[in-house]
């Protein structure tokens, strides 16, 4: 779940990896690929990914680890 000032942004499932270090995640026509760095994760949204969200938000970006 990602909370931004004018965005809540949820979706449920399981994250299947790939590999090492990619992982993709599958639920209702929305795929997320992620990519994950030593300090970071990119996230890649795919298309249908609209639907779990609002016209102002996303789940692209790159998120670093604390």
């Amino acid at each position: 779940e990602l909370n931004e000032k004018f965005s809540k942004l949820k979706v449920d499932g399981k994250l299947v990896f790939v590999d090492t270090t990619n992982a993709t995640f599958t639920t209702d026509g929305c795929e997320l690929k992620f990519l994950f760095g030593d300090n970071n994760v990119e996230i890649t949204e795919g298309s249908g990914c609209y639907k779990s969200h609002g016209a102002r938000c996303s789940f692209d970006g790159i998120y670093n680890k604390e």
